[in-house]
């Protein structure tokens, strides 16, 4: 391994043995330094910048208050560099920038008002006089979007104000709930009018880049509010996803660098493939030195590789540990097939649920097939919010019976058969059975009996046995052909049942 590596990576193992205590930018500083030596910078760069979005991940009170006590210009440097490197700006303006990421930092965190006072003195100062007058100026041109983006910012924040003068606190105000009108959640209007108010500062190459970390910090806030296991599987794609897009960087790094956080080696090792072309083997020989740091992840980083542990002991172990117990004893309800179909825990089943249920079922039905499940088995659609889109408990289970019995009669109907011809044949059935009991019971009389009688049934059971076997062989002659029109029949049935027929 050293020798594949050089002797830059021999020089890694003693910093790394000698963290204790630090952070995984240890870790990454030496993978940059890597970088460097093979001629890989952009990809070393891309390093630094996620090492800042996971520093963010894993903030605390604790570590914002020391990062702001040691003067340093920004807690995310590297992105702040990033971020303005496609345009052409002054010194003052990226301090600017910094202090602003500072202050939505602090926010985020809830840090102390006093903190937050002087953190927004300094964002005015900092800002100067002509910034400011040139951000009045516009205003007063008149420009539409600005004046719109600055009409929303006001409204949005004497909504907070007010909530926070209630005794609120920022989880209680639900900033990220859409309204109910459906109109966009206050923090998403927050969002887009501080990004209109700075876009004819920043330029339009930067919107999105900035508005992706913006994101990325609204879900870490939500799900910090709401750290439920749907609400972590719902939104840790659009988190990765986010840093990928605001770093400009490809997502398998991204990933890599969360399963090195959360203790996979085994998926980590993408992660050093851009630095050789060594072979995949020799690379998971490498992996094995990795667990000898995993003492150094246990700083805030760690916070997702704690996440993951509490939804697999806490949710998924005991409700799979439920299920699973219930079937072995034969006792499911239909409570465990309705919270398994109720994806998002809102106590009905949607649409779109249902949909994905009858595919799982082995159907494939189309809109208007779904839409006749849900007008056959609805009933009460007097709520607003729901137009029919909803199903409880029981309107669920009526659904699925209505479900079966649907193909059920379908496929008697392409087979030319009704639920008369099936009591027919049962009659008919039972009239078969009581002639053979006649027929036993008069064969034991004529061979007790003897004479005439007894050689006359005698005879008449003989001729029958023989007409009995030969219409055996004529109908079973007959069931192939009817085996073929029953396969084309059941073929029939799946493409009407499977599609929007």
């Amino acid at each position: 391994i050293t020798e594949a590596f050089g002797q830059e990576f021999q020089a890694l193992l003693p910093v790394l043995a000698a963290c204790g205590t630090g952070r995984l930018d240890a870790l990454l500083m030496g993978l940059r330094k890597l970088a460097v030596e093979g001629q890989r910078m952009k990809y070393g760069d891309d390093m630094m910048l996620i090492l800042d979005l996971l520093t963010l991940v894993g903030m605390n009170k604790e570590h914002f208050y020391e990062l702001m006590n040691l003067g340093q210009a920004s807690i995310l440097p590297s992105l702040v560099k990033r971020l303005l490197a496609h345009v052409n700006v002054t010194p003052e303006l990226e301090v600017l920038v910094n202090k602003l990421f500072n202050l939505m930092v602090g926010i985020c965190i809830e840090a102390p008002v006093d903190l937050l006072n002087t953190m927004i003195a300094e964002v005015i100062d900092t800002s100067g006089a002509s910034s400011l007058v040139q951000f009045a100026m516009k205003l007063i041109k008149g420009e539409e979007r600005m004046e719109r983006a600055a009409d929303q910012l006001i409204k949005s924040t004497r909504s907070i104000a007010q909530q926070a003068a209630e005794g609120k606190s920022l989880s209680q105000m639900r900033l990220y709930c859409r309204e109910p009108n459906g109109d966009k959640a206050p923090i998403d209007k927050i969002m887009e009018a501080v990004m209109d108010l700075l876009l004819p500062f920043l330029g339009e190459d930067l919107r999105r880049p900035i508005y992706s970390i913006l994101e990325v910090l609204t879900d870490l806030y939500e799900l910090s509010t709401d750290p439920s296991p749907n609400n972590l599987i719902k939104r840790t794609p659009y988190i990765a996803q986010g840093i990928a897009t605001a770093l400009n960087v490809p997502q398998h790094n991204v990933r890599g660098v969360f399963a090195l956080a959360s203790g996979d080696w085994e998926e980590a090792v993408d992660l050093c493939k851009p630095f050789c072309d060594l072979d995949p083997e020799v690379l998971h020989e490498m992996m094995r030195f990795l667990p000898t740091i995993k003492s150094t992840l246990k700083s805030g980083v760690d916070i997702l590789g704690n996440i993951k542990d509490r939804v697999q002991e806490d949710y998924l172990k005991t409700r799979v540990r439920q299920i699973t117990g219930n079937v072995s004893e034969k006792k499911g309800t239909p409570m465990d097939l309705f919270d398994l179909v109720d994806l998002d825990r809102n106590g009905a089943i949607s649409l779109e649920e249902f949909r994905m249920c009858t595919i799982r079922l082995g159907f494939n039905l189309g809109e208007h097939r779904l839409m006749e499940v849900f007008s056959k088995c609805k009933k009460d659609v007097s709520d607003s919010s729901d137009q029919g889109h909803e199903l409880s408990v029981e309107e669920f289970m009526q659904a699925l019976d209505y479900l079966e019995h649907k193909v059920a009669t379908i496929s008697l109907t392409m087979l030319g058969r009704s639920l008369g011809w099936l009591m027919f044949k049962l009659v008919y059935l039972c009239v078969i059975l009581l002639l053979c009991i006649v027929f036993i019971w008069l064969a034991m009389t004529a061979f007790i009996s003897g004479g005439v009688f007894g050689a006359i049934v005698n005879s008449v059971m003989t001729i029958g046995t023989g007409l009995s076997l030969a219409l055996k062989d004529h109908k079973d002659n007959a069931s192939n052909e009817d085996q073929k029109k029953l396969s084309s029949v059941v073929e029939e049935i799946q493409d009407m049942v499977m599609n929007d027929q």
